[in-house]
């Protein structure tokens, strides 16, 4: 089962529960979300699932299509995936428009009922009183990784008195969280170790610059001395030609 947090189970259905086998996907067994349709058998999955199922697919297909480019990696790869009805090769189309008609006339719970929310929306609100209005939806601290209800969270407060939330130093460029110490000792050697990176890094830098010019140097050496010699060659043969007359 493919599972992401937009999956609507089928007991948050408040009605039509005698149609639901026409809204189920077939590949997360939820309520079709954003669904697209195979053209070949009509069958409709959820759009995050089926391009999880080809995507799947491809994986396993591209390493045995030997001396090809990448675009036509993809392209192979496609044209040899599957539906999870088995046609081949998968081809998309929207969803027919009897299947959005229903979708549009369901109700369906909030996701955060579970938090308190007691809200009853369609198809097409669901997303985004879910995603923006819901003030019972959670919201996890970057420190402590608690989860707050979003009705009660003071962000600016929370964040004010959370030990765990990280802070970088401007100065030596630490990570740390407000409950470690970070004090002018730690900044300083901080600091050092910093430069001490920088300066490796530098040269490191350089000396590739100073080998690739070393190179380049040597080939003009090797070119001159081909030069140099052909010039001797020539001039040699010059003064016997001179000394013949």
């Amino acid at each position: 089962m493919i599972s992401t947090k937009n999956a609507i189970s089928s007991d948050r259905l408040t009605n039509l529960k005698d149609q639901i086998d026409l809204v189920l996907c077939p590949i997360c067994g939820d309520v079709l979300w954003k669904p697209v349709t195979c053209s070949s058998c009509e069958n409709s999955f959820c759009s995050f699932c089926i391009d999880k199922w080809l995507f799947e697919q491809q994986k396993e297909i591209i390493p045995n299509l030997d001396n090809e480019t990448h675009l036509d990696y993809s392209t192979k790869s496609l044209s040899l995936t599957r539906c999870p009805f088995n046609c081949s090769p998968y081809i998309q189309r929207n969803c027919p428009s009897l299947l959005r008609i229903i979708l549009s006339k369901l109700n369906i719970e909030c996701r955060n009922k579970i938090n308190g929310c007691r809200e009853i929306l369609s198809y097409e609100q669901l997303e985004k009183h879910q995603e923006e209005c819901c003030p019972y939806q959670v919201i996890q601290c970057s420190g402590c990784k608690k989860f707050i209800r979003k009705d009660v969270f003071d962000e600016e407060n929370h964040f004010l008195m959370c030990r765990y939330v990280k802070f970088q130093c401007t100065k030596c460029e630490s990570v740390f969280r407000r409950e470690d110490k970070h004090d002018r000792f730690d900044c300083i050697e901080g600091q050092i170790r910093l430069l001490e990176q920088r300066l490796m890094l530098t040269e490191r830098k350089y000396s590739t610059i100073c080998e690739i010019q070393r190179k380049k140097l040597d080939i003009f050496y090797e070119k001159f001395a081909v030069i140099e010699q052909n010039y001797e060659i020539d001039n040699d043969d010059s003064i016997e030609r001179t000394n013949g007359v």
